[in-house]
């Protein structure tokens, strides 16, 4: 019986790996099995947290919907008053605010029921001024369209003037521009002193000329002769010191405020004043009409009511949003760890049978070259076979004939 021991050995060696590989398979099942049924607890426990964060309004949104339907209702009582047989736009139903604010949707709803109650409060301080504002705005266009022409006429009559005012203006900036140069060469302050002495003294003649009479014919002529010395006083280069190039920048000064006198330009007209005082009238008017309304104070304490609510509907948004994020990357998590763990004891299971089985199969000659022929003078029991049955080698029994 010692002999046949160690033939067995091996296969009883390695009892508890090769348990451990043939429970891999339900381990595995096992831990896919947990893995599911901790997902599903995340997407429970997500969803009662989600349901936990949800956001709803107060009580106190009825109340303002109440005090603002009562508020209007109010209001076009005292509009029909006023009015007289002028029709009333229809309030707009209360009913249209949702009982509660639950989600973004409910919010745009609730939004869209006050701007038509503040719509219909702007239709009625509409109909309270009854027409007012477009009557103003006639009048204004047309005391506009009025001083337009006028000052059109005025620019008309007095062109003649206003083209010699300019080519004084240009003659100056000219000066200015090019430090004294043009049609003569730079002159001292005596020599340009003596130049306009001259041109006075010409003018002055003339108009000593125009106190003698002689006809209409005699005054164009000096008139012409008066044109040509201004021109001729334009033409002159100022010296080139900084006294008199700043007097030419006063003398330019001065020319173009006689033009914007001559022209009205940047002057307000009469009609154009007259439009501007109906226009700010027509603004205080309007001001004081619309203003102070108790329905607005409804209004405007439902808008406020509505931020808030819009506020805490954002930041409970943000919460279930990071709630959702968190609870699907537990749930996730587990499912990934569950058969991640799942393929490793599948791995480790095959590779430890592998490895049995290798050591198994090294160890297998080991034990047949310990165990060996038997020993000498130890003859090997044969059991006789029976007659016809075959002999261990394979041969069948030889008779024997002698004892």
């Amino acid at each position: 019986m010692s002999d046949g021991a160690p033939a067995t050995a091996p296969s009883h060696r390695y009892r508890w790996g090769r348990l451990f590989v043939r429970s891999a398979t339900i381990l595995a099942m096992v831990v896919a099995a947990l893995g599911l049924m901790g997902a599903a607890l995340q997407l429970v426990l997500l969803r009662r947290a989600m349901e936990a964060a949800r956001h709803r309004s107060s009580v106190e949104l009825q109340g303002d919907v109440e005090a603002l339907a009562a508020g209007c209702r109010r209001t076009a009582e005292a509009m029909a008053s006023l009015a007289g047989t002028v029709a009333l736009p229809s309030a707009p139903p209360a009913r249209a605010f949702p009982a509660a604010i639950r989600s973004l949707r409910d919010l745009e709803a609730a939004r869209a029921a006050l701007g038509a109650h503040e719509r219909y409060v702007a239709d009625l301080k509409a109909t309270l001024l009854g027409g007012f504002p477009d009557a103003v705005d006639w009048l204004v266009a047309s005391l506009t369209r009025k001083a337009d022409k006028i000052r059109l006429q005025i620019q008309v009559e007095h062109s003649d003037e206003a083209a010699g005012l300019q080519a004084r203006i240009e003659a100056l900036r000219r000066q200015i521009e090019d430090g004294g140069g043009g049609l003569y060469l730079p002159m001292d302050q005596a020599d340009h002193q003596r130049r306009l002495d001259v041109l006075d003294q010409a003018v002055s003649f003339m108009e000593y000329l125009t106190t003698l009479g002689g006809g209409d014919a005699v005054n164009e002529r000096i008139a012409a002769a008066r044109q040509t010395l201004e021109r001729l006083r334009a033409g002159l280069p100022e010296p080139s010191s900084e006294g008199q190039r700043l007097r030419l920048v006063q003398d330019l000064a001065g020319v173009r405020r006689t033009l914007a006198e001559l022209v009205k330009e940047g002057h307000k007209l009469q009609g154009e004043e007259l439009a501007e005082r109906l226009r700010v009238l027509c603004l205080e008017v309007v001001s004081a009409a619309e203003s102070s309304w108790a329905v607005d104070a409804d209004l405007k304490r439902l808008r406020e009511r509505l931020e808030v609510e819009a506020e805490a509907l954002t930041a409970v948004e943000h919460e279930r949003g990071g709630l959702l994020r968190r609870g699907l990357l537990r749930a996730g998590g587990t499912l990934l760890a569950a058969a991640v763990t799942s393929v490793l004891l599948m791995l480790v299971a095959d590779v430890l049978s592998a490895l049995f089985d290798t050591a198994e199969a090294l160890a297998q000659p080991v034990s047949e070259a310990r165990t060996g022929p038997p020993p000498p003078g130890v003859a090997a029991r044969v059991t006789p076979a029976a007659p016809g049955q075959a002999t261990p080698t394979g041969g069948k029994r030889r008779r024997r004939y002698l004892d």
